[in-house]
């Protein structure tokens, strides 16, 4: 079997969701507790020769009950052989609420070292780059309803790297979002959302090579059944589940021409592409909480799938006569998104210590946490790009280095102190 094949058709669509999955779930700072400290701290992929881990920390506090303040920082680093960087994340929030309204401000701080990559017969390596993310929303509160408007804004971008001569580099200089919620009683949430993004490639000299332009829509709705969020209580047990639909259709264009390009053995007289995406996908979320006597158990599933999705390219291009001088005009085979998708479990279970006889101030919570990740469909992308390569016929269960590496990702530990 292809070890080559085994890293880039079994981890790296794991990694990939690892890395949404550290987002996504990362901020677990209690809210309502008037001072919440805690860490976590675990894998997202691990091999025989390296592994992908993860750090996270934070502080929440509630000096009184119109003011929470919570601050955050966390990395990843990996040392797989196939992908090698170092990620850094500053994450805060503020919020004042009063009766009838409220201002809350957040924003995320991201930032990364070299990072390498080495697949086959592809090596590139790149700096390492930053993001910013800033978010605001001015929560309306009319009794049992809760109307929610925000405004997401940011930008991020790449240092230099291997083969930026000659491609550009990427860049996000425009990052925008408009939301909407409207909640009730706590108990039914329905959001709508829309993001905008217009990423750009450069050369070195900042000249443009490549836009593109991303739209991304979203409608979800969210059920919540039992007690609101808070202290933990003994018996306690609380649902929530999720669907959602997200539509998202993007364009890019651009061209490399002798005079963008600064390199003396630039081989085009011109290279032209345009391209398009779009792609219709449904998701959903259910998570089950439970917390009897001192012990806790919380059981999260998701799953997300492209229903509907086509990725296109129309390409043409002339070689100078050192290379040939021909000329060609034509279109790259579309890419079918189709039944392509993932789902993630995660299964966590921790125990809450308290001094039963004289209850203190102070609550421990110690845990352990499990994820596991379903990726489908991918299949046809990792043939298509490694065509005659041994994609690991016969059952992936049976290979003892994709058994270890399921059993030992995505596995973690935290802690957490509050009050």
């Amino acid at each position: 079997m292809n070890t080559i094949g085994i890293r880039t058709g079994k981890g790296a669509p794991a990694l990939a969701l690892g890395f949404l999955l550290f987002f996504a779930l990362s901020p677990f700072c209690g809210a309502l507790e008037e001072l919440s400290l805690s860490g976590k701290t675990g894998s997202l992929w691990v091999e025989a020769d390296g592994a992908a881990w993860y750090w996270y920390s934070g502080l929440s506090w509630r000096p009184f009950d119109q003011l929470h303040l919570e601050a955050a920082a966390g990395g990843l680093k990996s040392s797989l052989p196939w992908v090698k960087t170092d990620l850094s994340l500053f994450r805060f929030k503020t919020d004042v609420d009063f009766d009838r309204f409220g201002v809350h401000v957040s924003g995320a701080l991201i930032g990364s070292d070299r990072f390498e990559l080495d697949i086959g017969d592809a090596q590139m390596y790149n700096e390492g780059g930053k993001a910013n993310l800033f978010n605001f929303s001015l929560p309306l509160y009319l009794g049992p309803f809760v109307l929610n408007p925000s405004f997401l804004t940011g930008y991020g971008y790449l240092y230099d790297g291997s083969l930026y001569w000659f491609f550009g580099k990427p860049l996000v200089p425009s990052l925008y979002s408009y939301g909407l919620s409207a909640g009730y009683a706590g108990a039914h949430i329905l959001e709508f959302r829309y993001l905008g993004a217009e990423p750009e490639i450069r050369s070195n000299q900042e000249e443009g090579l490549f836009t593109a332009r991303l739209n991304v829509f979203l409608a979800s709705y969210t059920l919540n059944l039992g007690p609101a969020a808070s202290k933990p209580e003994e018996g306690r047990r609380r649902f929530e589940g999720t669907a959602g639909w997200l539509y998202t259709e993007g364009s890019a264009e651009g061209a490399l021409t002798a005079s963008n390009q600064h390199y003396a053995l630039f081989p085009f007289t011109f290279f032209s592409v345009t391209g398009s995406l779009n792609a219709h996908i449904a998701y959903g979320l259910l998570r089950l909480l439970f917390r009897p006597s001192i012990f806790q158990f919380d059981i999260t599933l998701g799953a997300a799938h492209v229903l509907l999705g086509e990725a296109k390219a129309d390409y043409h291009f002339k070689m100078k006569r050192l290379f040939g001088g021909s000329e060609f005009d034509g279109e790259l085979d579309p890419v079918e998104l189709n039944n392509t998708g993932a789902a993630f479990l995660l299964l966590d279970g921790g125990i809450i210590l308290r001094n039963p006889y004289r209850p203190g101030p102070f609550i421990v919570t110690l845990g352990i946490q499990k994820a596991l990740a379903l990726p489908w469909g991918y299949e046809k992308f990792i043939s298509a790009a490694s065509p005659g390569t041994d994609s690991g016929g016969g059952s992936p269960a049976m290979d003892p280095e994709l058994l270890r590496s399921v059993l030992l990702s995505g596995l973690s530990l935290y802690a957490r102190i509050s009050r």
